[in-house]
């Protein structure tokens, strides 16, 4: 059997390859950005963030594709499918994501990139120059937030933000008999998800079910709320974000 990876093998792998030579003698691991048809005829499993319709194509006994990450958006799914060929992801940069998220509402709420370019400029802020507490930064202590997709990454950004005793309620499309960790509540319907929330993390794959759900009506429903996109980008209207911005329904998004 030969291994492919498409891209350099780098941290964990270059630390578990050895390991795996030695206990599968007769796996051959190989690196090839761009591996020649000759190549591709042998190649039984490919490891790799994205692969396209032509090296699909060009690989007749390839039985495995392994992507080292969540998103299966770079892939032909319909050849894959048509196949059989296998196609695994990985979660292990959930808890990454998830913290840049918490990243993100920490900054909008602490002001902080506006704080740092004012004071480049020797401008300050806050009570203790007499400008009251409407010119200072706001706590996220106790906010209400809506996780929309309750996966992995859905996982690690209610942990962490219980950590702020924030109210977190998911959204997922199929039900659970068991209230996961970190929870307050799960709803199984998007807008009652949305409802009444400050702050809306957004987790979702990119699908057919997905693309575009985030639209107009469902901002709106979010008004003077803060939404965070961590999932793919066409989960939303971008140009309905971009008039949410613009005229005020959304207090910030990113």
């Amino acid at each position: 059997m030969t291994v492919l990876f498409l891209q350099k093998p780098s941290g964990i792998w270059n630390e578990e390859l050895p390991w795996l030579r030695s206990h599968y003698p007769d796996v051959t691991f190989t690196h090839d950005e761009n591996p020649d048809p000759e190549t591709l005829k042998s190649v039984e499993v490919i490891v790799s963030p994205r692969v396209s319709q032509e090296i699909v194509d060009a690989a007749p006994n390839l039985k495995a594709i392994l992507l080292p990450m969540t998103g299966i958006t770079h892939f032909p799914l319909e050849t894959i499918k048509a196949r059989g060929i296998r196609l695994g992801n990985s979660h292990g940069n959930s808890a990454g994501v998830a913290e840049r998220a918490v990243a993100m509402i920490l900054a909008f709420y602490g002001k902080i990139i506006e704080y740092h370019n004012d004071l480049k400029e020797h401008r300050w802020h806050g009570f203790w120059i007499g400008r009251g507490l409407d010119d200072t930064w706001e706590c996220i202590q106790e906010k209400r937030v809506a996780v929309i997709g309750a996966g992995e990454i859905g996982h690690f950004s209610a942990r962490y933000l219980k950590a702020f005793d924030c109210t977190v309620t998911g959204f997922k499309r199929t039900p659970v008999d068991t209230l996961p960790p970190y929870y307050d509540s799960m709803v199984y319907d998007i807008d009652e998800a949305i409802d009444g929330a400050e702050i809306v993390v957004v987790t979702l794959p990119s699908t057919n079910e997905t693309r575009g759900m985030i639209d107009a009506a469902r901002l709106e429903r979010m008004r003077g709320a803060l939404l965070v996109n961590v999932g793919r980008g066409d989960v939303i209207d971008e140009e309905a974000l971009f008039n949410a911005c613009r005229d005020g329904v959304l207090r910030g998004a990113a």
